[in-house]
């Protein structure tokens, strides 16, 4: 714990300061969550990129965000090409990704490349995953 660390835990001890609880915090972080889920996907992008290299955002919790949500995307996408009445393949799951250059770029400083999203496509039409 660095110095203005201490300082705040003494001003706590002592009755000055109220510590912050995790309730806070949590309220914090969602007021922030939905205010970037209600953005357009170029400025959560940005956002993104920008916390990545500021440091506030580490590469790894990053990866694995987007690793979870991806199979999430790419059901959205195969329900909306069957409701268009497309046949789901590979170029099309694909397209908005390939059309994202700042998404692409992203994405590759933190390890997912175009293989991996080609792979998760391939195996999310290969398992029919729709559900």
């Amino acid at each position: 714990m660095g110095k203005v660390g201490r300082e705040r835990k003494e001003r706590i001890l002592a009755g000055l300061e109220k510590p912050i609880s995790e309730e806070t915090r949590g309220k914090a972080r969602r007021t922030g969550l939905k205010k970037l889920q209600s953005q357009s996907t170029p400025k959560q992008v940005d956002f993104l990129a920008d916390t990545l290299h500021s440091g506030h955002l580490g590469a790894g919790k990053l990866k694995r965000q987007l690793v979870k949500n991806a199979p999430n995307e790419m059901k959205k996408g195969i329900v909306r090409l069957r409701r268009e009445g497309k046949t789901p393949t590979v170029d099309l799951l694909l397209e908005e990704y390939r059309n994202d250059t700042g998404f692409q770029k992203l994405a590759n400083e933190v390890g997912l490349d175009s293989t991996w999203f080609e792979n998760l496509a391939e195996e999310m039409i290969k398992d029919g995953n729709t559900n």
